[in-house]
């Protein structure tokens, strides 16, 4: 992987989370409603850096990971910034997904609290804190 530039529009209501009825947040999805307003969005910093066409998906990332290891797909990149009090629920399940989905010269980036020190798999990188956060990087 020569060179990736990642941006991650973290906070901008991406969609809904199944419980946004109990918080009076169903249809919830600002930067979708945004483009329906004014008929789609103009991005030419991203067309000019070849980023357009990329696939978001409003889905149970397990749910995902399952299908793309059993479609024998494998990326370079893969965000991890789970909800911070689920990670040790989450951390085995994803134990036995990550090795499968990420490409050789890959890596992970994990966001946790700062007190949690994430284990997976994979070799670890590096690990820092940054306040109250925790970014974790591991490559297979």
């Amino acid at each position: 992987m020569p060179r990736a530039c990642v941006i991650v529009l973290d906070a901008v209501g991406a969609g809904e989370l199944p419980d946004a009825a109990d918080f009076g947040d169903e249809g919830s999805d600002t930067l979708g409603n945004v483009a329906k307003a004014v008929g789609g969005l103009d991005l030419p910093n991203l067309e000019a850096l070849g980023l357009t066409g990329g696939l978001v998906l409003q889905r149970d990332a397990i749910a995902v990971l399952r299908e793309e290891r059993s479609a024998g797909r494998r990326h370079e990149l893969v965000l991890l910034d789970p909800p911070y009090e689920s990670w040790a629920a989450l951390e085995t399940v994803l134990a036995g997904l990550l090795p499968d989905v990420v490409a050789d010269g890959g890596i992970v980036v994990v966001e946790s609290d700062a007190r949690t020190e994430p284990s997976l798999p994979l070799d670890l990188v590096r690990t820092r804190r940054y306040g109250s956060a925790r970014l974790t990087l591991f490559a297979p």
